[in-house]
């Protein structure tokens, strides 16, 4: 009987933190998706090598939401304005506009881009579909599309996690020194779930290159999601390569101490992934205001804004949000933690 009764108990402890995580994983996925339904507002922070910008964010519903693009230093670029079919942009920062194409449209809506005023294209909205798609829950390359799937890239990126936990300082695996993000508002009853990342293999025996899928970002990302009310309120995400424990310790014990992980890391480092690992740091911060209402700005001229979006995309790609200096890093940072380092 006490043989039996010893059985149960190791199965209990074995399988219980498992079926918690499932559980955490559940609660997450419901918060999002209440999250989603819900009109909001929201501010992103975005640091990396190739880009830094700020977005301001004002969304009505799926077919209904405004976006302002600022600097890191929160100077206005530009706003863009969805309702329905309708797609309004206004060039707030004439030296941005100027960076992105010699020609934004046809005479008229150049002239327009180029003057600080409103253009309306009827049927100028994105299709919905581009918001919700992050494949490999990574950046697109256009900020405003990637504006547009915050709360689902939440959502794709619990599928890529190893687990998704809700923070305690008792998890026995918490570690606090690899871990950059505050604690959750004790007096609010706020709620923080870790997303923890997959190990990287040790050894071509391990190894998840090939059939499997090489190592990506997932592997690099320390993510955390704040939730009050069941409702999501802040995310904040590091891609960290540097700081990962496997390259601490093989930088402290020496490269020829795993001649294996040393050449996964530089083929991390010198971006020879399937996926191309860059640093980067992303904080979301969301409210749920009882009205978020958008409309297209009453004035705008009438004009094609295809080119326009176009003209945006292949500038982004070239560069022209690249960062010109230090940029900060320190929102959803815990106090005494240093904060995220950008690295090309």
């Amino acid at each position: 009987m006490r043989l039996r009764l010893a059985i149960v108990l190791l199965v209990l402890a074995v399988f219980a933190p498992a079926c918690k995580a499932n559980q955490d994983a559940r609660d997450l996925r419901n918060d999002v998706g209440a999250s989603v339904n819900q009109s909001r507002t929201y501010r992103i922070r975005v640091a990396s090598a190739d880009a830094a910008y700020i977005i301001d964010a004002k969304v009505e519903d799926d077919l209904r939401y405004g976006l302002e693009l600022l600097d890191p230093n929160e100077r206005p670029l530009l706003d863009y304005v969805v309702r329905d079919d309708a797609l309004a942009v206004r060039i707030r920062d004439q030296s941005f506009g100027a960076k992105l194409a010699t020609s934004l449209g046809d005479p008229v809506v150049d002239k327009q881009l180029r003057s600080g005023r409103w253009v309306v294209d009827p049927s100028g909205a994105p299709p919905l579909i581009q918001g919700a798609t992050q494949v490999t829950g990574e950046t697109s390359g256009n900020p405003l599309q990637d504006a547009r799937g915050t709360l689902q890239f939440i959502a794709t990126a619990m599928d890529q996690a190893r687990t998704v936990r809700r923070f305690s300082l008792d998890d026995i695996e918490y570690r606090s020194k690899l871990d950059p993000w505050r604690y959750p508002s004790d007096s609010s009853g706020e709620i923080r779930y870790d997303l923890l990342r997959p190990g990287l293999p040790h050894s071509e025996a391990a190894t998840i290159r090939g059939a499997s899928g090489d190592v990506g970002p997932a592997n690099f990302r320390k993510l955390s999601i704040f939730v009050s009310k069941r409702r999501v309120d802040e995310m904040c995400e590091y891609v960290d390569i540097l700081g990962h424990e496997d390259y601490l310790a093989l930088q402290q014990r020496g490269l020829k101490s795993n001649p294996f992980l040393a050449t996964l890391f530089h083929r991390v480092l010198t971006g020879d992934t399937a996926v191309p690992i860059r640093t980067r740091y992303v904080v979301v911060t969301i409210e749920y205001p009882d009205s978020a209402a958008v409309d297209v700005p009453a004035g705008a001229s009438a004009g094609k804004l295809t080119t326009f979006n176009s003209a945006l995309q292949r500038a982004v790609a070239a560069g022209v949000l690249h960062p010109a200096g230090p940029v900060p890093t320190s929102e959803c940072v815990r106090k005494g933690s240093p904060p995220p380092t950008i690295t090309a």
